[in-house]
């Protein structure tokens, strides 16, 4: 029975997964790793312990399934983290993290020379002090000598390609995360590559998304455990990749990712662009079809803020908050609550809670976090509806999917079915459908997704909690509009 290999490469663990051609997960495997945190904001990681974590992930995938059988491979990623290697691809420093901050003096300097409206309708983002494009200037001027050295400027997914293919590749989706690349003409940017000082050859041949790159190597098949037979098929960037995996590939689907953050992924059929709604367009991994991604930042942080200082360590915490919370009607007793504790669209936003008084308890307050946080997801759509891209289910994944009671919430707040695959391993499935397609054991996306598609559960709205959201949606807004000129006194307070 035909099977794919599709390995997850995150920021802190790898997961690899067996998928066959029966649409079912036969094994998988997973393997942690740290980052190196230092001084000043910066980020980094041992990129031979990648490689290590790859292949110890995909080892342990494969004692659940016949080696012999795997036909391909493909790789989701992480994004936007730099690997400067030698010519033969041995890394000559460590790599920088995508969270890296170092590079705020360049930011700065370049948002004088090119402002931020060139930079973000060529990249889709913002210039903020990390990734490839201002750390290649910050080595240039803090390592020249290792910037010199360095044959080539990769990121995780050409760096693994390389290695087990001989053949440094790297898909657009994270392409574009480089900041080098234009998401409009789906090419390396002369003009960023020019001001970086880095040319063309230093960096990673482009290869679309579920395009075969070649075979294994001898050296990576024997690492691995499988045939220099193995096809490895180009992947994506790992919140495209979890997009598929979790089904949301059409026009009208989003995909909404429940973390210590919580993204939205909208697949859309054009770029859309605007940097006051701090919206990043960029490819996807699917032929046709392009994201737009925004943030709640902390949102998933906030419920951990309230275990932290408000519960107890029971492992069943969250489950019995869910109970609790499940009895009280929608607006937790007129209760307002802004989980902007990182900020919001508006930097100077705090968190604030609104409408407290003394028959508000726990569980009221628990359910107005989630409330407070569907509020901002319906805000984040109803922003980009506006522009014309087209919503009409979502796709919840993440901690907040695993909850009895957020998602019934989130499409009560929002008016959309919100869908529940119930996997945790989405972008390792998405980059397992990636490498089947790839080698033709399915004829289409949607095939490969198909026989998935039918274990989703399906949430509803339920009309009589939706009109009372209706109403509180609006006041949520309105509030938060109201409160703007106060916060912003407080973020600038010296007291």
């Amino acid at each position: 029975m035909p099977s794919t290999l599709g390995i997850n490469v995150g920021t802190t663990a790898v997961e690899a997964i067996i998928c066959d051609d029966a649409h079912r997960i036969v094994s998988s495997g997973g393997r942690g790793y740290d980052l190196i945190s230092q001084p000043g904001g910066r980020v980094e990681q041992d990129a031979e312990e990648l490689w290590r974590a790859t292949v110890a992930a995909a080892r342990e995938a494969l004692k659940g399934a016949a080696g012999d059988e795997v036909k391909a491979v493909s790789l989701s990623t992480q994004g936007g983290t730099l690997i400067l290697t030698d010519a033969q691809g041995v890394p000559v420093r460590n790599a920088i993290s995508w969270l890296d901050q170092r590079a705020v003096e360049q930011a700065a300097r370049m948002v004088r020379k090119l402002g931020h409206e060139f930079f973000y309708h060529k990249t889709g983002l913002r210039l903020f002090g990390g990734l490839p494009f201002l750390q290649l200037l910050w080595l240039q001027k803090n390592e020249p000598d290792t910037y010199a050295k360095a044959a080539r400027f990769l990121t995780v997914t050409d760096f693994l390609n390389l290695r087990l293919t001989g053949r440094a590749a790297v898909d657009p989706s994270n392409a574009a995360l480089s900041t080098l690349f234009d998401v409009v003409k789906r090419e390396w940017s002369k003009d960023l590559l020019s001001v970086a000082g880095a040319s063309r050859e230093r960096l990673a041949e482009v290869v679309e998304s579920g395009m075969p790159i070649g075979t294994l190597t001898k050296k990576a098949a024997k690492e691995l455990g499988l045939s220099t037979g193995v096809v490895v098929v180009s992947g994506g960037l790992d919140q495209c990749c979890a997009a598929f995996g979790a089904g949301a590939f059409d026009i009208d689907d989003c995909l909404l990712s429940c973390g210590t953050a919580w993204s939205l992924f909208f697949t859309v059929d054009r770029l859309l662009f605007d940097l006051a709604k701090r919206l990043f367009p960029g490819p996807h991994v699917l032929p046709d079809r392009l994201g737009l991604m925004t943030s709640i930042p902390a949102a998933g942080a906030v419920l951990e803020w309230f275990k932290d200082n408000f519960g107890t360590p029971a492992e069943d915490f969250f489950a019995r908050c869910d109970d609790a919370a499940s009895s009280l009607p929608p607006g937790s007793g007129n209760l307002l609550f802004f989980p902007h504790f990182l900020g919001a669209t508006r930097p100077t936003a705090r968190g604030a809670i609104v409408g407290l008084t003394l028959s508000h308890d726990d569980s009221a307050v628990y359910r107005s976090i989630m409330e407070g946080i569907a509020f901002e997801a319906a805000w984040r759509i109803q922003e980009i509806t506006s522009l014309g891209a087209r919503t009409s289910r979502l796709k919840m994944i993440g901690g907040g999917a695993r909850s009895r009671l957020w998602p019934q919430i989130v499409s009560d707040v929002t008016g959309l079915p919100v869908g529940l695959p119930g996997r945790s391993e989405n972008a390792a499935l998405g980059a397992a459908l990636l490498a089947a397609v790839g080698v033709g054991v399915f004829s289409s996306p949607k095939e490969a997704y198909s026989g998935f598609a039918s274990r989703e559960e399906l949430i509803s709205p339920d009309g009589e909690s939706r009109r009372r959201y209706a109403d509180l949606y609006e006041l949520y807004r309105k509030t938060f509009e109201a409160i703007q000129a106060p916060l912003k006194s407080l973020a600038a307070s010296k007291l």
